[in-house]
């Protein structure tokens, strides 16, 4: 199970809690260096409106385009050795 799970938990957040208990019990503070990436997909709003009177068929074409977006977002963060936190709507937190 924790394997299935694993991979919907950013890496960051994965190698903290193997030394969680380790920080607590020393009292070590927890620090990251970071850069931090707010991206949000121009043009979605439209682009939904434009397919929704098409009902499912257009909701599964507009599925598919954000999902290749964020495939490639995706790849292109973990390639930069960073991690996807959060999804909102046609945003990505990085």
């Amino acid at each position: 199970f924790a394997d299935a799970f694993a991979r919907h938990v950013p890496r960051l957040v994965r190698d903290r809690l193997g030394s969680a208990e380790r920080r607590r019990q020393t009292g070590q503070a927890d620090t990251v260096a970071a850069a931090v990436l707010w991206l949000d997909i121009e043009g979605f709003t439209p682009l939904t409106r434009r397919f929704a009177d098409q009902g499912a068929r257009g909701a599964e074409i507009v599925a598919g385009i954000l999902n290749r977006c964020f495939d490639a977002i995706i790849e292109r963060i973990a390639g930069s050795g960073g991690d996807v936190i959060d999804f909102a709507g046609d945003a990505v937190l990085a």
